[in-house]
């Protein structure tokens, strides 16, 4: 998660608006996917 946040923010200083909200989406839903794959193992 730490590499797409500083991908997102690299993004973000060049002016890539495109790929910034690209990598926003996979940190947006980094803490969803995490809790998904604890369920599973836990299940």
């Amino acid at each position: 998660m730490d590499q797409a946040a500083s991908d997102m923010e690299l993004a973000c200083r060049k002016g890539d608006i495109d790929e910034a909200i690209d990598l926003f989406k996979n940190v947006k839903y980094f803490p969803v996917r995490t809790e998904r794959a604890l369920q599973e193992v836990v299940d």
